[in-house]
């Protein structure tokens, strides 16, 4: 996934690093020029497309077929991969931020509001997060609270990013 982003970025002339952690990963790009907005939507295409297409192939070479569940539940191996791979790689292109599906929608809602997009798509994202959050509790899917926990939170860290810090003394005044 992050070698997806750090090619896409280095195709473009930027420098790219990718940080590997135990479960999670980051790939950070610095441009050597301005790019453009389908560049930078491209970017974040590139990761979630290198996960869904390395997992599709490895599963190929299974002899399973990713698009029929009965194939992809055929053993322990084939469900994980299917799972870690295709399941996780759209998951990622849901339109909120901070997926990848939430940048590539900002970078298209600059072109009406340039310079507003990424705020507007925080609200949009936390709305449309805690309505989600509803829908998968109402409809016996708690199992995603960690998950939705996880995007709320860091969706109004993003929000308040942009706002001086404050000194405890200062939140009282």
């Amino acid at each position: 996934h992050e070698l997806g982003h750090a090619v896409a970025a280095r195709r473009t002339g930027a420098h790219a690093e990718i940080s590997l952690g135990f479960l999670a990963g980051y790939a950070a790009y610095r441009p050597t020029r301005q790019l453009k907005r389908a560049e930078q939507a491209w970017i974040s295409f590139a990761g979630p497309a290198v996960h869904i297409a390395t997992a599709v192939a490895v599963l190929v070479a299974m002899g399973v077929n990713p698009l029929e569940p009965a194939s992809a539940a055929s053993s322990p191996a084939a469900a994980a991969i299917w799972w870690a791979g295709p399941a996780i790689g759209a998951l990622n292109l849901i339109p909120v931020l901070p997926l990848d599906g939430g940048n590539i929608v900002t970078y298209g809602l600059d072109w009406f509001v340039p310079g507003r997009a990424r705020r507007y798509m925080l609200y949009f994202s936390i709305g449309a997060t805690a309505l989600g959050a509803v829908v998968l509790a109402v409809t016996g899917f708690g199992g995603f609270v960690l998950f939705i926990g996880f995007l709320l939170i860091t969706q109004l860290q993003l929000l308040n990013a942009g706002r001086p810090a404050q000194t405890p003394q200062s939140a009282w005044e």
